[in-house]
């Protein structure tokens, strides 16, 4: 059966054997190349365009180039998350006939510890599609070993330091912890409790990055602190006295809102507290795990806040808070807490902490931590911060994290 187009042409076609004009030819001429042009896209054209989920098909089908160093450092991230050290494992490299061979051995690894190590170290490598070549040859022994090799095709040029770093003694690293891997995370510390020592807050706030200072109100230095680290560049918080779920064994201090208190109270309180540091960038709960986990109440706070600032994080003392919640409801801007450095007063554990946060931000985006102007936490924070940058990781200001 013949279409429409063929029909059409065929009538022209007659039209010029029977001498009619020349603009029947010309028409005639066009329909001709039309009707190839249709019939070239039926037969190539695919039946809809390349979707997404094409290309990430075709994506997926073509083995990503993957760089020794950057393998290496995946690997390390790894191995660091596991809490893997120099105890555990060793590293050599050797090329020979434009190849470079990686073999990493661990040992003395608990056995379901191996096993979930095994499956990351693999998942990495699929999910860099790597060729055949390049796959792990991985071998369990009986006593908690743990071998994988990788071979490289080494680049045409010279590759420089191909040689893995080793980690240092657990003695040579301050307090004991090993630095994380190279990173791009971030993460915005809010330092908690300022406005009891001015030295502390001169040393810290000395530090060339990013700070947040959550100064309690009425404390002997409030005022001092403010301008002090104000002064430097940092930023400043109210760390507004909230009521605890101890209270009254746990006195959250002068200026606390308590729960039976009315918002005429709240907002004499409100600024009052604000009054005695001076201007502020944003505001977080001291204590306060009752007040918190009471919606109304903490609506009532932040309402009287809002008139200071319009920005408050919630520092989650109480699993059942509703700060964030209430303070999204009321269109501020606002953040949570999303780790605590120093639960305990240990420079390794504040350590590891810090490490563990930014590593987690390196893979999960920026987030907020807090710590407090104690001294084991100034003193971690001295001692690390300018090789943490050196390593890539940033710190920024809470303010920033805010939405």
């Amino acid at each position: 059966m013949k279409s429409r187009l063929q029909d059409t042409a065929d009538k022209i076609f007659n039209k010029i054997r029977g001498g009619k004009t020349a603009a029947a030819v010309i028409l005639a001429a066009t329909v001709v190349l039309l009707a190839v042009a249709a019939a070239f896209l039926i037969i190539y054209a695919p039946p809809y365009p390349p979707s997404a989920a094409d290309n990430l098909t075709d994506n997926l089908s073509t083995p990503k180039e993957i760089t020794y160093d950057d393998l290496h450092s995946r690997i390390r991230l790894i191995l660091f998350d596991y809490n893997l050290t120099a105890e555990h494992l060793s590293e050599s490299v050797s090329s020979a006939g434009g190849k470079l061979e990686y073999t990493l051995a661990l040992s003395s690894v608990p056995r379901e510890k191996m096993r979930s190590v095994e499956a990351d170290l693999f998942n990495l490598l699929n999910l860099n599609r790597m060729s055949p070549e390049l796959l792990p040859n991985m071998v369990r022994g009986e006593n908690t070993q743990f071998i994988i090799n990788l071979i490289f095709v080494l680049p045409e040029t010279p590759v420089d330091n191909l040689t893995p770093q080793p980690y240092p003694p657990a003695e040579d690293y301050p307090f004991g912890v090993p630095f994380p891997p190279y990173g791009k995370g971030a993460i915005a510390l809010l330092i908690d409790d300022a406005g009891m020592n001015l030295a502390l807050a001169d040393r810290l706030s000395k530090l060339n990055i990013p700070l947040t200072f959550a100064i309690i109100p009425h404390t002997t230095y409030a005022k001092d602190t403010a301008e002090l680290v104000r002064a430097r560049g940092k930023s400043v918080f109210l760390h507004f006295p909230m009521q605890p779920d101890g209270y009254p064994n746990i006195d959250p201090g002068e200026g606390a809102v308590l729960i039976d208190m009315p918002q005429t109270i709240i907002e004499m309180l409100t600024d009052s507290n604000v009054a005695n540091i001076g201007e502020i960038d944003g505001a977080n709960n001291h204590m306060g795990s009752t007040v918190t986990a009471d919606a109304e109440k903490i609506r009532q706070v932040l309402i009287a806040l809002s008139r200071h600032t319009d920005t408050f994080v919630d520092s989650k003392t109480s699993p059942n808070t509703a700060a964030y919640r209430v303070c999204k409801e009321l269109g501020l801007k606002c953040a949570q807490n999303q780790r605590f450095l120093d639960n305990e007063n240990n420079r390794a554990y504040i350590a590891k902490k810090l490490y563990e946060a930014l590593v987690s931000a390196d893979r999960g985006g920026a987030m907020v931590v807090i710590g407090h102007l104690r001294i084991d936490t100034v003193v971690v924070l001295e001692t690390v911060v300018p090789e943490l940058l050196s390593r890539g990781y940033k710190f920024m200001p809470v303010k920033e994290l805010a939405r």
